[in-house]
């Protein structure tokens, strides 16, 4: 990771290069950092073969939107504007659905004795409310 923060994102391959993984999140977490790494260069050809040839490693819903907004970006940079930008909107609502997912579960973990009468699970009071969008350029 020293390589990754000192921006010298050629020797973070070199070093990536060199790792043995050993079970299928280390494959995955490898190739998300190659991705990165290989974007900061500019090679989103490059990048977007490691993310197709890792995508079925991503066993977390975190690493999986991670590839898929890696691959969305590669494309972009690669001049596939539409392609990647549908990548990136889809894995937008994607994330959004497991954020408000994860913040509900975490307050539905705290400290209750008993799961409550209406349920774990109250999407509806998320419906309305603003969130903050990102947009991106073509």
């Amino acid at each position: 990771m020293r390589a990754w923060f000192a921006g010298d994102f050629e020797g973070c391959l070199e070093l990536c290069d060199r790792v043995r993984p050993h079970d299928v999140d280390m494959v995955s977490q490898l190739g998300l950092l190659r991705a990165r790494a290989l974007l900061r260069i500019d090679r989103p050809d490059d990048a977007i073969a490691v993310v197709r040839k890792v995508f079925v490693a991503h066993g977390t819903l975190d690493a999986s939107l991670t590839a898929r907004m890696l691959l969305g970006t590669a494309l972009v940079r690669r001049g596939d504007h539409r392609a990647g930008l549908d990548i990136l909107e889809t894995a937008y609502r994607a994330a959004e659905r497991a954020r408000l997912s994860a913040v509900e579960d975490q307050r539905d973990n705290r400290g209750y004795p008993e799961p409550r009468p209406e349920g774990r699970r109250r999407p509806e009071r998320f419906l309305h409310r603003p969130c903050a969008r990102q947009e991106v350029a073509p």
